[in-house]
């Protein structure tokens, strides 16, 4: 297994006085607003592509679609002579293959407990009905001592060390105890 490698970071600079920390919040507002004009520029240029892209695609979608109408129109009018009565289901031609093929079923239900309820009706639970246990994971929040007398059954918190600068309406929040690893 390969280690990723390790980029290297700037030691941060730790504030020495309630000043320097009031420039070090100073230093985070300003870099996220630029971080978020960046950010900004960059989403409306990706809108702009999508949009031109979207333009420029349309015509040939309608081309596609026209095209695959009129083969199937044609298809569907010629199915007994193409498939030589229905014996296949493919048709090779020079430009390429088309065909008719059913889909694998699948179970539609419009009112599931409706639905169950019937089955259960007509004593069809066991075959049709399926229980699927799993664990009640707010119940063992509500109760972690017990819970964690499960093996296996751990509850874990995390520690987040957030700064919310006042210039700016937006909270930078990353897992405290990385952090400390990564200074460390």
């Amino acid at each position: 297994m390969t280690k990723k490698a390790r980029i290297a970071r700037k030691a941060p600079r730790v504030p020495k006085s309630d000043q320097e920390l009031q420039e070090a919040m100073q230093r985070l507002s300003e870099a996220q607003r630029s971080l978020d004009a960046i950010n900004g520029r960059a989403t409306e240029e990706i809108e702009k592509i999508k949009a031109n892209a979207l333009e420029d695609a349309r015509q040939h979608q309608d081309t596609i679609n026209e095209a695959f109408e009129g083969i199937f129109l044609y298809a569907e009018k010629n199915r007994p002579n193409l498939t030589d009565g229905e014996k296949r289901k493919t048709v090779e031609t020079p430009h390429g293959t088309f065909g008719w093929r059913f889909n694998p079923s699948s179970v539609v239900c419009r009112n599931n407990e409706k639905a169950m309820a019937q089955i259960r009706e007509l004593g069809l639970a066991d075959t049709f009905i399926r229980e699927k246990p799993e664990l009640n994971k707010e119940a063992m929040l509500a109760d972690p001592e017990t819970a964690k007398k499960v093996p296996g059954i751990k509850i874990e918190r995390c520690e987040m060390f957030f700064v919310k600068p006042a210039a700016l309406n937006k909270e930078i929040e990353h897992n405290a105890e990385k952090l400390r690893q990564e200074v460390a």
